[in-house]
Parts: C-alpha cells; structure tokens; sequence
C-alpha cells in the first residue's frame, strides 16, 4: 500500500455589501482558494508498467486561485 500526508488547504470568502439607495444595493465579494498557495502531494504511482511509479512530484494539488465578483441588487 502506497500512503501519503493529507490534504491541507485554506479556502477564505470576504464579502461587502453597501447599500446605495433604499432597496439597492452592490455586494463585492472575494473568494480566496488555496490562500496559502500549499502544494499537496497525491499518492504515487503504484503500477510498476506506468512511467510515473513511484514520482510523488508528479501529482499537485493545484494552485492558488483568486476569484472577484460584483452583484448589484434592486
């Protein structure tokens, strides 16, 4: 059996909502995935016929990811 470290990742959502007039009103929101931008290994390759056996460098967790949106409400 192949094992490896967990996974570890901080995901974060910051969100400002104004309101502009009396049933407006604009949302800006931030979604932060991966903050801490952690590379997590996955199993490796266990089949010895493969040409990744054994290459835990080869698997990635994914990177950081940054996404921004408004929302106007009426």
């Amino acid at each position: 059996m192949l094992r490896s470290d967990g996974i570890a990742q901080v995901d974060l959502s910051l969100s400002k909502t104004t309101r502009l007039f009396e049933r407006h009103e604009f949302q800006l929101r931030a979604d932060f995935f991966n903050l801490t931008n952690t590379r997590n290994f996955g199993i490796p390759e266990a089949r010895i016929s493969n040409t990744g056996f054994g290459d835990q460098w080869g698997t990635n967790g994914g990177n950081r990811r940054v996404f921004l949106s408004g929302v106007y409400r009426f």
